[in-house]
């Protein structure tokens, strides 16, 4: 028990939690007759578990501040009756809330974030005086407010136009949503029904055809193909009817708001097209691609979500899916809004040059439409020029003795990596040998030795042919052939 010592207030002890320590205390006859009064002490009661009660101590102090509220402007649209002025946090204890204008009632909402004020015939806009106030609290507390009445604002449509086809059964491919927003506002919009501008639009609903489902702020359409056939293709209008409301306060129904519908009677082969771009180079497959952008028609889809690559030849390809103004491969920036596959040679793969592989590209659209578009790829057997440096090598002769004379030389290339160099064996080359540098191939370069094997008795000028083979070299064609030039002196 708490017991004060220096007259009200005093307090009581509300709760003590065992586990974790923390005592609570209560206050008892707090009120404005003695705010702002100190204790200068109170007596605790304690009592331990095996050990005599004692006594402690504890001082106290009591400040009479007024509960810190701020509340935002207010705003009532035209046609309805009730508005939010919100607090800028939960206040609690508070129970009471009252304005000076009589045309204005105040109350609490539940959840203490807010005053839900509700006006009558003939209020005018304003400043008002909202008092705040509770039973345990001191005073109550008075805060001005502003209130005013404005149009209602606009609505908005996330979109205002589908295309729809008749192939695609809503059942399996899902429907097609249109939502209605308030930009900025506390009020929440509703659709209340949908309404064709004419006759055949109203057909359309009510053959059955088209499937409209609404819920709160949102309709969704689709096609039912089972109907497929009984309506023409075209495009259809409709008015949805709209209402708005501030947070389940009193609804005031809009202007309503137009659409349009196209329905497409088309083979769904015919919805997605690929067009070509770029080229592979089986020399450079990395930085190299074909380029497909993506085209859509006829179908209530924006863009490809993903892609892959079936068929004999799909191995020895990848392809990536990118958005429009990524960087592709070939360092160029996807242009398709719907989306542009890139299709490039893996590394290792056994490929001819110019030599036609059919693939089928499977698209899957974002709304879960499965497109397959065959097409054929080829690649190019395009190195860079590759050239000896140096392309001239000077050996000295020493005669009656066999000499061995080293001198580096490299070949080096602007893209491709060279795998290998060779020495072809001819009538000149069993003067000469021709070593690999340890870590010879380097990228765009192989550097390597040429050394005399035999003694040279004359001089004269011999040339040393050498076969270049690329990494991911095409199959069907020959090593690039190189001329070294050897001058003995």
């Amino acid at each position: 028990a708490a017991n004060e010592t220096s007259g009200k207030p005093y307090f009581d002890v509300e709760g003590f939690d065992a586990a974790s320590g923390i005592l609570t205390l209560k206050p008892v006859g707090l009120n404005a007759a003695n705010k702002g009064k100190t204790i200068k002490k109170i007596t605790l009661d304690v009592t331990v578990r095996g050990y005599d009660p004692f006594v402690y101590g504890l001082n106290i102090r009591t400040v009479d501040s007024k509960p810190a509220i701020k509340v935002s402007e207010a705003v009532f649209y035209k046609g309805t009756a009730k508005a939010a002025a919100v607090l800028d946090k939960p206040v609690g204890p508070l129970t009471t809330v009252s304005c000076d204008d009589v045309l204005l009632s105040a109350v609490i909402s539940s959840d203490k974030r807010s005053v839900i004020l509700t006006l009558s015939e003939g209020f005018k806009a304003g400043n008002k005086k909202l008092t705040f106030d509770d039973p345990s609290w001191c005073a109550p507390v008075t805060l001005q407010v502003k209130v005013s009445i404005k149009p209602a604002p606009s609505v908005k449509l996330t979109k205002t136009s589908l295309k729809l086809n008749s192939a695609l059964s809503c059942d399996e491919y899902g429907m097609y949503e249109i939502k209605a927003e308030i930009p900025g506002s506390m009020l929440k919009a509703s659709v209340t029904g949908v309404a064709g501008v004419n006759d055949a639009a109203s057909l359309l609903v009510s053959s059955g055809f088209l499937k409209a489902e609404i819920s709160g702020d949102t309709v969704s359409f689709g096609l039912v193909p089972s109907k497929r056939g009984t309506i023409k293709a075209g495009t259809y209008r409709y008015d949805l009817g709209l209402k708005i409301a501030d947070a389940g306060f009193e609804s005031v129904n809009i202007k309503p708001l137009r659409i349009s519908i196209t329905v497409a009677d088309r083979d769904p082969g015919l919805l997605a097209s690929l067009k070509a771009s770029g080229s592979i180079n089986l020399t450079d497959r990395a930085d190299t691609c074909i380029a497909y952008n993506l085209t859509l028609s006829d179908i209530n889809a924006a863009r490809a979500a993903s892609v892959s690559l079936k068929g004999d030849n799909a191995g020895s390809f990848s392809a990536r899916l990118f958005t429009e103004g990524e960087i592709l491969p070939n360092g160029t920036p996807a242009a398709s809004p719907a989306g542009t596959v890139a299709i490039q040679a893996r590394e290792g793969a056994q490929l001819k040059a110019n030599t036609g592989y059919p693939l089928t590209v499977v698209l899957t659209l974002d709304n879960g439409f499965k497109a397959e578009k065959p097409v054929t790829v080829k690649g190019s057997h395009s190195p860079k020029k590759t050239v000896l440096s140096p392309a001239t090598l000077n050996v000295p002769m020493n005669s009656g003795a066999v000499r061995f004379e080293a001198v580096s030389a490299a070949l080096t290339d602007n893209d491709s990596i060279i795998e290998k160099v060779e020495l072809i064996e001819d009538s000149t080359s069993g003067f000469f040998e021709y070593i690999p540098a340890a870590g010879a191939g380097s990228g765009s370069s192989y550097a390597g030795t040429v050394r005399v094997l035999k003694q040279i008795k004359k001089t004269g000028t011999y040339k040393l042919n050498f076969n270049v083979t690329y990494k991911d070299h095409a199959v069907n064609v020959k090593p690039a052939r190189l001329t070294l030039t050897v001058v003995v002196k």
